[in-house]
């Protein structure tokens, strides 16, 4: 079965008794390692000993469904685990990001989601009054330390909300090497064009799922994307 809602992956959906995860291989990450190269995910507010070592319990300032990680059997388990060895092994705290970056210990790709605090939902019990400034001052940090990374080392930094109200319209910002300077987009793109643009980028099969979506190459100056 496919993941089919925002539950953790060991609670069925709200009306079924269908597992919530997926046996499915055919992901991006396995792609990544399947072409020799590296992946990590850093999330917001990870407690080993309440989300897990491999976070698939929803705990304090982490959720589940901001982990798209958790609900592969072949990353978290089948069932899942938080004692998944590949999936503790790509998974760490947000925390630690700072330092890695520093040490230059960063993979080739990298997928951060922040607290609840900071993901511009805003928990309504763990922080009432942080809606969008709390997003503002997390991005504020985060995207200056991921720019210095990135700079002279040929980089990319995307950074994708993931919701939007009434228009159906949400930002959606690249920055790095080839991307067009001061450039505002009009072409009407999605997630899926994300990980087509990801796949292009390293040189790898297109999944499926995305055979038929465009990818960002309206943003990038002519001849930057292989």
């Amino acid at each position: 079965a496919s993941c089919v809602c925002n539950n953790e992956p060991l609670k069925p959906c709200p009306g079924q008794d269908t597992q919530n995860w997926t046996a499915s291989t055919d992901h991006l990450v396995n792609q990544i390692e399947a072409a020799g190269l590296t992946w990590m995910t850093y999330q917001g507010g990870l407690d080993a000993a309440t989300t897990g070592a491999c976070p698939i319990k929803d705990a304090g300032l982490y959720a589940t469904k901001h982990n798209p990680f958790v609900y592969f059997a072949d990353i978290a388990g089948a069932p899942p685990s938080e004692n998944a060895a590949r999936c503790i092994a790509h998974t760490r705290d947000l925390a630690r990001l700072s330092d890695d970056l520093a040490k230059g210990d960063v993979a080739n790709y990298v997928f951060i989601t922040p607290n609840l605090c900071d993901d511009m939902h805003c928990d309504p019990k763990a922080c009432p009054k942080r809606p969008i400034n709390g997003g503002d001052a997390f991005l504020s940090k985060l995207v200056p330390e991921l720019l210095t990374y990135a700079d002279g080392r040929g980089a990319l930094v995307f950074v994708a909300w993931d919701e939007a109200r009434k228009t159906g319209y949400m930002p959606f910002v690249a920055t790095g090497t080839g991307v067009k300077r001061n450039y505002e987009s009009d072409v009407e793109v999605a997630h899926r064009s994300v990980l087509r643009t990801v796949e292009r980028i390293f040189g790898l099969p297109v999944l499926a799922a995305v055979s038929d979506s465009n990818d960002l190459s309206d943003m990038f100056e002519a001849g930057a994307l292989p």
